[in-house]
């Protein structure tokens, strides 16, 4: 795209639209950045559209050109959505108008750029809610029908994309054309959790239900997650409440002492709201309400109007602005796991979460039944119940180097246990990442680019669904002067092949570049007896720089200076060369134990992971 960023098209863009075209120099400071404020680009220019018209002719325009579009509403994602780097940018926020409500549907039209929040104001007037509202109601209906939408009626209704009842969509070819179940099907169900890639949905007819005109919401607090998971898949199947919140709450217990130094800890508590619509008068039966819920308390009741209760959260965004933490960094990580392994997960990832992680932020739990969303794309585990658990900071920027990489073990740990990411927040995924998140639907979701979008232009990268040159999934082939195998595990001549293939992959280079830089990169691996394997096995990886300097089997009295150790026995470490087990997971869940920097080596974790698919291509015989 190199001259893009000058904005020359831009004045032969404005002469096709009715619109208005920003060139460089006009732009605000938003249309550079994202809620995640994590990534900053400039877009060649940013296209005011005055209707469906307009977008249509700007894709064709792009098309023509050879320019990528980039699609962006209220910008609530985090990761490299929303931004353009030189390319064009359609802000759909010009498309706000909410344009009929029919009551006897009921169902609402509007336009793709409509914030939430006004939607609910106008449908209110008429007694009628959209089935599902996002937390944040300062957002677009484009946007979030592009991600899936999950709110504190989720449990029960899905995701706002469950309740369109027809689109409006411009496609990557700038066709205009309206879709729903029943007509022109396929495309319907690509843009909604779609991320952009396959269309641009411009207007939206969404489902509406009449709701009661106040909300009971019961405050109960739990110390035990297991108590509150069992307490949360009761009250999913009784069908008792309308809607359920939850979160992670920190009590800080001072600073404990670990591999990393004397570091701030928390014992974690979870708070559970459960709210019920009603009738002034006909007040609900609380009793019959909570009947075998065991909470350690029962701390509140609080009655409010239903559009209130909806907008319950608009006081807390608004101390966050008010505070700063607003601009700070938006790194969110949220995941959705089959409940039956959710607890494991969870401890795990909040034993090393400092509690000041919800300064600004908060850690969410939610839970939900497992079928209730239809919606082909939003990806989320086959499993009767679910819990969505996310990690929400607020991050200083001058911190947010030495945050990232432990909130991407957190999303490749859940991958481990079944999770699959939603999609609207910090997502760096590699390729296998995202088709390990796709799993079957992966190739589909890449056929139907390839038909909707035939020029690859509309919201590139994310996720990469057109293939790249030159990649591969595969190990490296052997290196210059390693036998064909297979070696005992832990001989001289397994250390000599692991050394050589290490050196033989480019991806290894590349990702190890800088490791052992400035620190100790030196790696002692330690393999202890258990169950046939009988002998212990030490060796030492000089790693630096992307290159392996040799792998050193050692004496059993030796001590090497080395900058990290890790130690586990001989099944895991077996599981981890065969592949049935990652890296991570082993270390994260202390399978593994490690001494050294566990941000350091978080910072590196695609190294690791790179390192292990070498290391596993190695012909390897596992004998007593």
């Amino acid at each position: 795209m190199a001259g893009m960023a000058d904005g020359r098209f831009a004045d032969a863009l404005r002469a096709r639209i009715r619109g208005g075209v920003l060139p460089p120099g006009l732009f605000l400071d938003e249309h550079r950045t994202n809620f995640g404020r994590i990534f900053h680009r400039e877009p060649g220019a940013v296209v005011l559209p005055a209707g469906t018209d307009d977008v249509a002719e700007t894709i064709r325009f792009a098309r023509e050109e050879g320019i990528p579009v980039t699609t962006r509403g209220a910008a609530h994602s985090q990761s490299q959505v929303g931004i353009s780097d030189g390319g064009i940018l359609i802000d759909m926020k010009a498309m706000g108008s909410i344009l009929a409500v029919d009551g006897g549907e009921p169902a609402v039209e509007v336009e793709a750029g409509a914030i939430w929040r006004e939607v609910l104001e106008r449908t209110w007037k008429e007694g009628l809610v959209p089935p599902v509202l996002t937390n944040n109601l300062a957002v677009t209906v484009g946007g979030t029908l592009s991600t899936g939408g999950v709110g504190v009626a989720s449990f029960r209704h899905g995701t706002q994309a469950d309740h369109v009842l027809e689109a409006e969509v411009v496609t990557g070819a700038g066709e205009v054309r309206r879709c729903s179940r029943r007509s022109d099907a396929e495309l319907y169900w690509a843009v909604l959790a779609g991320l952009g890639q396959c269309g641009v949905i411009t207007r939206a007819r969404l489902e509406l239900r009449r709701a009661r005109p106040r909300v009971r919401t019961h405050y109960l607090l739990y110390d035990s997650l297991d108590r509150f998971l069992e307490d949360a898949s009761r009250v999913i199947d009784s069908g008792r409440f309308d809607y359920l919140e939850s979160w992670c709450s920190p009590c800080p217990q001072g600073l404990r002492s670990g591999p990393e130094g004397r570091r701030p800890f928390a014992r974690w508590f979870f708070p559970f709201h459960l709210s019920v619509e009603f009738e002034a008068g006909e007040e609900p039966r609380d009793e019959d309400l909570l009947r075998g819920l065991r909470p350690l308390e029962r701390l509140h009741r609080e009655d409010l109007p239903t559009p209130a209760f909806l907008r319950r959260l608009e006081p807390l965004f608004d101390l966050w602005k008010r505070g700063g933490t607003w601009e700070f960094a938006h790194p969110w990580m949220e995941t959705i796991l089959p409940m039956d392994r959710a607890a494991e997960y969870i401890r795990s990832v909040l034993a090393d979460l400092p509690p000041q992680v919800t300064v600004g932020g908060h850690v969410l739990l939610w839970v939900s039944g497992g079928s209730v969303s239809r919606v082909p794309l939003f990806m989320r585990p086959e499993a009767a119940h679910v819990v969505g658990f996310g990690i929400l900071p607020a991050v200083p920027h001058r911190w947010l180097d030495a945050f990232l990489p432990r909130l991407e073990a957190a999303s490749d740990l859940s991958q481990e246990y079944g999770g699959k990411r939603y999609l609207s927040g910090y997502v760096r995924f590699d390729r296998e990442g995202w088709k390990r998140h796709f799993g079957s639907r992966w190739e589909e979701f890449r056929r139907l680019k390839g038909k909707y979008d035939p020029d690859g232009l509309l919201n590139t990268g994310f996720p990469p669904l057109l293939a790249e040159a030159g990649e591969s999934d595969s190990p490296p082939p052997p290196g210059p002067g390693e036998a064909e195998g297979p070696h005992d595990f832990g001989s001289p001549a397994w250390a000599r092949a692991v050394a050589a293939r290490i050196n033989a992959d480019p991806d290894y280079r590349a990702a190890g570049r800088g490791w052992g830089i400035g620190f100790n990169g030196d790696l002692v691996l330690q393999v202890d007896p258990d169950g046939d394997w009988k002998r212990s096995i030490r060796f030492l990886l000089r790693l630096r720089d992307g290159t392996c300097q040799g792998v050193d089997l050692l004496e059993e009295d030796a001590r090497p200076a080395a900058g990290f150790v890790l130690r586990g026995p001989f099944p895991v470490w077996r599981g981890i060369l065969e592949g049935r087990i990652r890296p991570m997971l082993a270390l994260m869940t202390r399978r593994i134990q490690m001494e050294g920097s566990l941000s350091t080596l978080l910072r590196f974790q695609k190294a690791t992971q790179v390192l292990v698919r070498a290391t596993s291509g190695v012909p390897t015989r596992f004998s007593a």
